[in-house]
């Protein structure tokens, strides 16, 4: 697909994985950097506009777009739903069955959440969507209470 003389282009690592034991890191090459980077913006913005239509839930309100923490962390999209509990969104392009990253984060973040805004342990929810999240990962999101909503990409990208 790309030519040797392409591999200076290459610009982020999208993804560490566990191959045999060693780590195999993913690169993008510009472009496809530039395409996911339009894909995750758009599903932000596609998800900030109007939660509760987005995932079928009334009372949902955005609080917050890309909520930076003092650790340095970066939550996607902070959300309030109509209980008033905080709610951590991490929104991935794909979650395929070795993809753990996105979850972990929606874990994470729901806790710092909580810690940041001084709410009591359990109030806060985490949420991981994706255009596709893999069986695997929803039955272990359900074990650590992580919800998945699953949007087409037809339905973000027009």
């Amino acid at each position: 697909m790309y030519g040797i003389s392409n591999v200076v282009v290459v610009w982020f690592i999208v993804h560490s994985i566990k191959y045999y034991g060693v780590n195999v890191h993913i690169f993008l090459y510009r472009e496809e950097f530039n395409i996911l980077l339009n894909t995750l913006t758009a599903s932000w913005e596609f998800v900030a506009a109007d939660p509760s239509s987005t995932i079928n839930e009334p009372g949902l309100s955005t609080l917050r777009v890309e909520y930076s923490f003092t650790s340095g962390d970066r939550a996607d999209i902070v959300l309030v739903d109509q209980y008033s509990r905080i709610v951590a969104v991490e929104i991935e392009p794909e979650v395929t069955a070795t993809d753990e990253a996105g979850p972990l984060q929606a874990i994470k973040y729901r806790h710092m959440l909580e810690w940041s805004a001084n709410r009591a342990p359990g109030d806060s929810r985490a949420l991981l969507i994706a255009h596709k999240i893999d069986t695997v990962i929803r039955e272990k999101c359900v074990k650590y209470g992580v919800e998945c909503y699953e949007i087409p990409r037809e339905r973000v990208i027009k």
